[in-house]
Formats: structure tokens, sequence, C-alpha cells
């Protein structure tokens, strides 16, 4: 079966876009524009100042990421010229929410019906907008998925997983959420048993390390996660 012309989905994509920035107008979405975005800020600032990162008073959005996010940002923040890092996070975000539909339809789906239109559109315009609420959150999650799923292209071809698993590893570092796709190298690859199993081992290893050498962060950590995760049950949406 031939897809439709690629004019034709234009004009879906164009369609549904102006449908989504409608409701994106009329619901006032507005308010959640890189609403994580602050929260890092703060709880960098506050660190840097030496001031409690996890304190209470970022509710009702907590900081929920670990000791070693604040050390990258903290580098970061002092190699990037005054008011860089904050451009430079917004459009590696921006670029990446993007791209992820286009990754995902090329290497992963591979059908012919699902060309670069259909994808972005499929993806923003999902439903609830979920797509779209990555791209407005500003979470760290977009890049972190884009980057593993690139990593993992050599895996799927030839069945070569190292760099999708130092991605992963540098992911669950930071969110240990993501650990869960080392499924994908057991499910897709073969013998990456041990090796899926040794990533996660090491990102335990790195957590106890953490807790060890930064207890009072860590610490915080902890309590950040239970105020947010079990209290208010802010395991994430997008």
């Amino acid at each position: 079966v031939q897809p439709p012309p690629r004019k034709v989905w234009l004009l879906l994509f164009l369609a549904a876009a102006g449908v989504v920035f409608w409701l994106l107008h009329r619901h006032d979405f507005r308010l959640w524009w890189l609403e994580d975005l602050p929260v890092y800020a703060r709880a960098l600032h506050d660190w840097l100042a030496g001031r409690d990162p996890y304190n209470a008073s970022m509710a009702p959005l907590y900081f929920l990421h670990p000791p070693v996010f604040l050390y990258l940002a903290g580098f970061a923040w002092h190699v990037l010229p005054a008011h860089w890092g904050g451009l430079v996070y917004v459009a590696v975000h921006i670029v990446a929410t993007c791209a992820l539909p286009l990754v995902l339809a090329r290497y992963y789906f591979r059908q012919s019906w699902l060309g670069p239109l259909m994808a972005v559109l499929l993806f923003f315009a999902s439903p609830r907008f979920t797509g779209m609420l990555a791209l407005l959150g500003g979470n760290i999650a977009s890049t972190l998925y884009l980057s593993a799923f690139v990593a993992a292209i050599p895996g799927l071809r030839r069945n070569r997983w190292t760099w999708f698993f130092v991605a992963v590893f540098c992911a669950a570092m930071i969110k240990i959420t993501f650990l869960g796709l080392l499924l994908l190298p057991l499910l897709a690859g073969k013998r990456q048993g041990w090796r899926s199993v040794g990533c996660g081992a090491v990102v335990v290893v790195a957590n106890l390390g953490e807790r060890l050498l930064l207890p009072q962060l860590y610490s915080g950590y902890q309590w950040a996660l239970q105020q947010g995760i079990l209290g208010q049950q802010a395991y994430g949406y997008g």
C-alpha cells in the first residue's frame, strides 16, 4: 500500500498544530512553560550559596535529583559565561524533544507510513498532549531519552551496545528509573544479559558511593524523593 503524498501529511500536521496551539492558548498552558527549569536553577543557586538545595521552599515542586546532578550543573555554571547555562539548556532540551519522534520513527518503528511529519504529529498531538507537555515542562528526561535511543542504534544494527550502556549509566545516575531501558539490549540484542546486569550494578554502587561521600546532600535527596514521589505522587507524567 502506497503511503499518502507528503502534502497530505503536511496539511494534517499544520491543521493539528493549529488545534494544539489553540487549545494551549485556551487553557493557558503557557503557565507550564519550562516549569522544571526554575527548580533546577533554584537548587543550584542554593547549593552554590551554601544552603540546602533540597529544602521545602520550592514546594510544590521539589528538586528530585541526586547530588551528582548538582556537581555537573555547577561545573557547567562555572565553565559557561553568565546566563548562558540556561540558554544552552533550553536549546538542547527543545532540540532533543523535537528529535525524539524522528529517531523513534526512523530507527525503531520503521514503518513506511510513519514519515517525519507524521511522527512529529503523533508525538505532539498524542492523547492529553503528552509530547507537548514534555516540551513545555523543560525536564532533563527528554535529553536523556534521546541520548539513550541514539546510542542504542549501533546495538540494533550490529549488536554493539557499549555507548548505550554508557548513556543509560549517565541517565540513571540522574534518574534511576532509566535503568528500565536496560530491557532493550536484553530483548533486541544478543548475549547482553551480563552487561545489562553489570550496568545496573554499577549504578547501584555509584549511588552507595554518593551516600557515603556526600551523606548530608544524599539525605536531603532522599527526603525530597519522599516528599515529591511518596507524598505528592509526582512520579512524572511526560
